[in-house]
């Protein structure tokens, strides 16, 4: 997995997808898969928001 970037109407927008596929073809990989990373950085923190950052929670990750 990777960035790639694409235009997207009038700009560059990152996306997160297989390297290899999109290097390489469906002969390599078959992932066809691209997400736009404003996506997956939204899910990201909104994860560790909801679910890491609780006061019973901290202790348990920072001794991980």
């Amino acid at each position: 997995m990777g960035a790639i970037k694409r235009e997207h109407g009038r700009r560059r927008v990152a996306f997160d997808g297989c390297l290899a596929y999109q290097n390489l073809g469906t002969t390599v990989c078959a992932n066809n898969l691209v997400v736009q990373m404003d996506r997956i950085d939204e899910a990201v923190l909104t994860t560790i928001c909801g679910d890491v950052l609780k006061p019973k929670i901290i202790p348990a990750a920072i001794a991980a």
